[in-house]
């Protein structure tokens, strides 16, 4: 497999898939200081 590059592709697919998670985790955190930040 790893001759092929196909072993390099399949870890950064599950790379990316944690690095997405984290980026919405961190958009929702963001999100949630603005609005707290403006109600006051």
């Amino acid at each position: 497999m790893a001759e092929h590059g196909i072993e390099r592709f399949d870890r950064d697919v599950r790379l990316f898939r944690i690095y997405e998670g984290t980026t919405q985790i961190q958009q929702m955190v963001i999100a949630r200081n603005m609005v707290r930040q403006a109600a006051r």
